[in-house]
């Protein structure tokens, strides 16, 4: 569902450390708070928190400053315009992974529910309307079509073969913030799921989970918390799945939606 940012290779003094630390505190007792989002709604509050990455194989052994220029302009921010509880007009923001050229995009399903409109903002702030080309429900998927031609995209990483402990990024649109990226390692894997510690929050919903090499393998969708904040068990759905749903969605042809 969700994403925030303060993850790189860095050296914080005491006192950096030390309010660093006081932030994450204030935010864990609700006292800092993001913006509520009306579909991301068990996500609501911001955590900060110093961190000290040592690099991966295939980020240049320090830093993962190539990996995410190439693939930040991939991303999208996702705008729908949706109805609120008490049947107002609200808005339901996250992200999504540019996959062609020609203007397929992948994002969760939540994010887009009941849309009444769609638009995207690419990283270099240019906005596009976007349609609905078919969601799958059950797997929380959907797939975007903008008008438009020789867009940055992501190519497919084999989700199957990540392995507990290796590096990733969780890249989107957090909590209204500009593009955002977090580091951290694949903590565990399912089927349906890989679990990681890279920080998510409302916003992040869609967005793309990639390996050190910069290959698309999930899509970040959930959040595993008693409280509301991120406390370390971020989810995204593998690349495998997603890449058999979309194939399905577009041979299909024009709108569709499965449940």
């Amino acid at each position: 569902m969700a994403g925030l940012f303060f993850a790189h290779n860095l050296r914080k003094s005491t006192y950096e450390y030390l309010l660093a630390m006081l932030i994450s505190a204030l935010a864990a007792l609700g006292l800092v708070r993001g913006p509520k989002n009306p579909v991301d709604a068990p996500m609501t509050r911001l955590l900060i928190y110093p961190a000290r990455y040592g690099g991966a194989e295939g980020s240049g052994g320090s830093d993962f400053v190539d990996v995410a220029h190439a693939a930040v302009p991939a991303t999208v921010r996702v705008t729908a315009r949706v109805r609120d509880d008490g049947g107002g007009p609200g808005l339901s923001l996250g992200s999504g992974a540019i996959i062609s050229e020609d203007g397929y995009i992948v994002t969760n399903y939540h994010v887009v529910r009941g849309a009444g409109g769609v638009m995207v903002m690419l990283n270099n702030r240019r906005e596009l309307a976007a349609r609905i080309a078919g969601a799958d429900i059950k797997a929380d998927i959907a797939l975007l079509k903008v008008d438009a031609h020789n867009l940055p995209c992501f190519s497919y990483g084999n989700s199957d073969e990540l392995k507990v402990g290796q590096w990733v990024l969780a890249i989107g649109y957090p909590v209204g913030l500009e593009s955002t990226v977090t580091a951290g390692i694949v903590s565990a894997k399912t089927d349906a799921f890989i679990q990681t510690d890279a920080a998510i929050n409302p916003g992040n919903s869609g967005g793309p989970l990639i390996d050190a090499g910069g290959r698309l393998v999930g899509i970040n969708a959930a959040l595993s918390t008693s409280t509301g904040s991120y406390v370390g068990y971020s989810f995204a759905i593998p690349a495998q799945n997603v890449k058999r749903v979309i194939n399905r969605l577009i041979g299909m042809g024009g709108p569709v939606v499965s449940r």
